[in-house]
């Protein structure tokens, strides 16, 4: 019986610090990841992110996203800038307010998200967004009944689907629930879990 919370592990489970990026490997790289990388690094929660990344475009593997991170990135970007004004006013706004009370601390926020979306650009190759066709929106639907990942999540890998994308590089454990594709991450408490499911990948 799977320990981790409710979770059945059906991805294989690299551990990134045990494994070196190849030519030929074609990545997906989740919102949390680029969020260390183009914005907060001292926030990541392993240095090997930014190592595994690095290795990978050393070694020339490809580095993808889809236009779809853009609201997420961009809203956990804001988010932070809201908590660091909160704290240093000693103020307790929710985003929405903090946007409406202070628009003209909002301006610098967009150049950092700007800042952070160029840096995304430079080191990936982006993927076709094709929300507007209909069967992407059923198949999600479809996915969510089965697999335990949240809205964004859905799309990515309808996405990653579409252009035949197998690996993603992600710290967020709902991604362990798909199936057919492989999870790279640093994460201690997947790895632990998928030693103990039997779905730790050694390359």
């Amino acid at each position: 019986m799977p320990s981790f919370g409710s979770y059945n592990i059906q991805a294989d489970v690299v551990n990134i610090s045990r494994d070196v990026p190849q030519n030929g490997d074609i990545f997906f790289v989740d919102t949390n990841i680029w969020y260390w990388l183009t914005y907060k690094p001292s926030a990541a929660p392993s240095p090997n992110y930014a190592n595994y990344f690095s290795n990978a475009l050393v070694n020339e593997a490809m580095l993808c996203y889809s236009e779809i991170l853009l609201p997420e990135l961009a809203h956990i970007i804001e988010k932070n800038e809201c908590n660091i004004f909160n704290r240093r006013n000693g103020k307790d706004f929710l985003v929405k307010d903090f946007r409406r009370n202070h628009p003209r601390e909002r301006i610098p926020i967009a150049s950092i998200v700007k800042l952070a979306w160029d840096q995304v650009k430079r080191d990936a190759q982006p993927l076709e967004l094709k929300l507007y066709e209909s069967p992407i929106s059923d198949r999600a639907i479809n996915r969510f009944a089965t697999q335990m990942v949240g809205g964004y999540d859905l799309f990515i890998l309808e996405i990653m689907e579409i252009e035949g994308i197998t690996k993603i590089i992600t710290d967020d454990s709902d991604y362990v629930t798909v199936p057919n594709i492989q999870v790279f991450t640093a994460n201690k408490k997947v790895l632990k879990e998928a030693r103990l499911q039997g779905k730790l990948l050694t390359r």
